[in-house]
């Protein structure tokens, strides 16, 4: 629907008019109309402004105040246009329908947004039922008296707070975030208590290096956390062996000062996919969900089963980590209690770890599908397909002591279970599943 507003001079005879409508070309058709005179004494201003807004305002409200005026084109107005037109609008009717078809839907996602600022009285004991003084926004005392900030009274303080911890100036996220990735890199962090940076924390180890590094880590890197692993990892430090010394150990038997790069165990997550991935069945397709439910029905209690596929070869940083029910094999390997904060992971030998590696589902199915690719390849012999699992599962080449070893063990494995269906095949497996559960397959050296 359009809306013309004309300005013009028409001299009208005394007595009754009659005004003519004519249009050509393929001009709007026009289904009612309004003469508005314009006071005489009143300027023309329709160079200056286009319109004149009172005239404009006063027709509005006449047709406003007409309720019997319906502003609707008619159900059927083919007969309005030029017939050799008729069959285009249909032609582009049926197109605008095809093409909203095919309109791909909008991606939703959950956001928050500003509500109006409020002056909150305090939780006591932290419970909202028990309301103490009201409090000013801000920071909290004990963490800004270095660098104080003030909220302005119209804010809520959200985006300040976010500006205060990002600041340049705040002497402990660089730090707190330095020390955390150390920590990750080489097993201990410069402050070890990585989650507690206050009086009851420990002193770093090396208050310098901190220093340097979260200098860095800002002022040159940009918070870039890949330029910060890169500047680590590029050290001799970070290079060295694992290679004991029993000289440097009396000096210094925890290591604190890095004389030996420490021995640790891959992360829970990291385990899981190394079995997937010298089995050839790592699944690294990117992006996706594995919760295909509908909102509101995944339900995890006694009542109900966990419909996630936890034994998908997926890549662990897809698989969804549900508080109420965390998969199994995460818990067995000090996956972190994800309902707390914790940047300093345990490292623990329990024998459910041990269970898992022999019988677990994951190893089971991981080793059968490796052992049936070793089996498939005719260009290797027994020798050749040992020197691939130890340079898959190991990162090595194995020496001959170890390769009469294992055939000596594929013999006997094969002699003793003769009558079990597929013998070699169970043979090979079982050799798998020694070389997923030795300590030189989950420990980094």
């Amino acid at each position: 629907h359009q809306k013309w507003i004309a300005e013009g001079v028409i001299l009208l005879n005394q007595g009754s008019n009659r005004i003519k409508f004519e249009r050509e070309s393929y001009f709007p058709h026009i289904d009612r109309f309004a003469l508005t005179p314009r006071p005489g004494a009143q300027p023309s201003r329709a160079e200056e402004n286009g319109l004149i807004p009172e005239v404009v305002a006063k027709v509005a409200e006449q047709i406003k105040n007409k309720s019997e005026i319906k502003l609707e084109l008619p159900e059927n107005s083919d007969h309005l246009f030029p017939s050799e037109k008729v069959g285009q609008l249909k032609l582009l009717e049926s197109e605008i329908k095809r093409l909203d078809g095919s309109r791909p839907t909008i991606p939703y996602a959950m956001a928050v947004s500003e509500a109006p600022a409020k002056t909150l009285k305090v939780h006591l004991r932290g419970s909202y039922l028990t309301l103490g003084e009201e409090t000013k926004r801000g920071v909290p005392v004990v963490m800004a008296k270095s660098n104080p900030v003030a909220f302005p009274e119209n804010k809520s303080g959200r985006l300040e707070l976010a500006n205060w911890i990002t600041s340049p100036k705040n002497p402990l996220t660089a730090r707190v975030f330095v020390n955390r990735v150390w920590r990750w890199r080489f097993g201990r962090g410069i402050v070890a208590s990585v989650d507690n940076f206050g009086i009851l924390g420990n002193l770093p180890s090396h208050p310098e290096l901190l220093d340097y590094l979260a200098t860095k880590f800002v002022s040159e890197d940009k918070w870039s956390l890949k330029k910060l692993q890169k500047r680590m990892m590029l050290t001799s430090t970070y290079q060295m062996s694992t290679q004991y010394d029993s000289k440097f150990a009396n000096l210094d038997p925890e290591n604190r000062y890095l004389w030996r790069f420490n021995r640790k165990r891959l992360e829970a997550e990291a385990i899981r996919d190394s079995i997937f991935f010298v089995a050839d069945s790592l699944d690294r397709k990117m992006g996706g969900t594995m919760i295909n439910l509908p909102a509101r029905a995944y339900v995890t209690n006694d009542q109900s089963a966990n419909p996630i596929q936890y034994d998908s070869p997926r890549r662990a940083v897809y698989l969804p980590v549900i508080r109420a029910a965390v998969y199994d094999v995460y818990t067995a390997f000090d996956f972190g209690d994800p309902t707390v904060m914790n940047g300093d992971r345990a490292s623990t030998t329990v024998a459910p770890q041990a269970l898992f590696m022999l019988n677990g589902k994951v190893v089971l199915n991981a080793t059968k599908s490796q052992a049936t690719k070793l089996l498939k390849r005719t260009d290797l012999d027994d020798k050749g397909r040992i020197r691939y699992l130890y340079r898959s599962c190991f990162g090595r080449n194995a020496t001959e002591k170890e390769i009469a070893r294992s055939l000596s063990y594929l013999s006997k494995f094969e002699q003793v279970y003769a009558k079990v269906k597929e013998p070699k095949l169970s043979a090979w497996q079982s050799l798998c599943k020694t070389f997923i559960g030795a300590n030189e397959f989950i420990y980094v050296e």
